[in-house]
């Protein structure tokens, strides 16, 4: 049985990471009428991009809680733990030795279970507010661009910004 832990340096890390990415979310975010776009996926991508699956997940689980939380809205906490966290694990399924072509189909399907999981969230919300089921779908839908845009703009930094940070992060793993 291959069992795989963090070390101390990789913990600490991650808690970096996190720390990183909230300030990076406080002055990098756009509203929308339901919540707001940020730029999140950044540093979910650089986590699991490094540390793997399981790095990506803790960042991007405990990022998403605590970015709800602070940014008072607390109603998406547990959605964005599910789903930042779930978006996390499929961004580093393939580890840091992941090829270009794996790299892609990770951020595809990642990004998928990101948009996913806050339309079925959403739709959730509304119905607990009373909405009917035809209304809390299209205001679910309308966040669907909103929410690709930020996958794409996050993995577009996060490729900018671990090309600068790859070596620095090859001393902790």
């Amino acid at each position: 049985m291959n069992k795989t832990y963090l070390t101390s340096k990789k913990i600490a890390l991650i808690g970096i990471i996190i720390a990183l990415n909230l300030v990076l979310n406080f002055f990098l975010r756009v509203p929308t009428p339901t919540g707001f776009i940020s730029l999140v996926e950044t540093g979910i991508v650089l986590a699991a991009w490094n540390l793997g699956a399981k790095g990506g997940m803790l960042v991007g689980g405990l990022t998403g809680l605590l970015l709800d939380l602070l940014s008072g809205y607390p109603q998406w906490m547990l959605i964005s733990l599910v789903t930042h966290g779930a978006e996390g694990a499929v961004f580093g399924y393939h580890g840091k030795d992941a090829t270009p072509s794996e790299r892609a189909l990770t951020v595809i399907l990642g990004g998928m279970v990101m948009v996913t999981g806050y339309f079925v969230g959403g739709i959730g919300l509304q119905l607990l507010n009373h909405v009917q089921l035809e209304a809390a779908i299209f205001v679910s839908l309308a966040d669907v661009f909103g929410n690709l845009l930020q996958v794409f703009a996050g993995v577009l930094l996060a490729t900018a910004i671990n090309f600068a940070i790859k070596p620095m992060l090859a001393q902790v793993n």
